[in-house]
């Protein structure tokens, strides 16, 4: 499920995660805004699936977009790969040194955590 929050549901939201997880905050200074919120909204527009329970059920800022996979599509990854397709150099790696540097992506929260601090 991907959310599209504004205005005041948006600090709730962010709100509510603080407190119950004590979620960090990183600034990406290498790629704008509008860069990442291209991406993120097409992938948001590719679908019009939505939630039929729960917290979300039938709300219009919630869409199904893809089936959640713990080592492959979940909340990380689709960070990660916003960032590398906005054209972020936040998430490379120095590679081997024949190829250049490499875009990474994420799977564990706790591993992008550190690579972007």
């Amino acid at each position: 499920m991907l959310l599209k929050l504004q205005g005041q549901d948006a600090a709730d939201y962010n709100q509510e995660k603080f407190a119950e997880t004590g979620a960090t905050v990183f600034v990406i200074n290498d790629v704008k805004d509008e860069a990442i919120n291209k991406i993120l909204d097409a992938q948001f527009n590719s679908s019009d699936k939505m939630h039929e329970k729960g917290k979300y059920a039938n709300k219009p800022s919630a869409h199904i977009t893809g089936d959640y996979k713990l080592l492959s599509c979940n909340c990380t990854t689709t960070v990660s790969d916003a960032l590398n397709l906005a054209g972020s150099h936040s998430l490379e790696n120095m590679g081997n040194g024949a190829t250049g540097p490499i875009k990474q992506q994420y799977i564990v929260p706790v591993n992008l955590g550190a690579q972007l601090k």
